[in-house]
């Protein structure tokens, strides 16, 4: 999953990438933390909503399963 997260992080230099693996029920799980700051909150939105999509992709493509998509609050 590491290659995923380092790519989007590349490519979305203005949204902060935080992984973190934690031991969930009987197995790992990985969290995946998106932030930004901009000078709007709809400009943070954007970026947010872009880097999310990108992550998202980039996982599906490795064949990883996403348990949960929480939603800003």
């Amino acid at each position: 999953m590491a290659p995923a997260v380092d790519a989007v992080a590349a490519r979305h230099s203005r949204v902060y990438v935080k992984s973190r693996a934690q031991v969930y029920g009987g197995g790992l799980a990985d969290f995946v933390t998106l932030s930004a700051r901009a000078a709007t909150p709809s400009e943070a939105n954007a970026l947010l909503d872009g880097a999310a999509t990108d992550l998202q992709t980039a996982l599906r493509r490795m064949n990883i399963e996403i348990l949960n998509d929480q939603s800003r609050a």
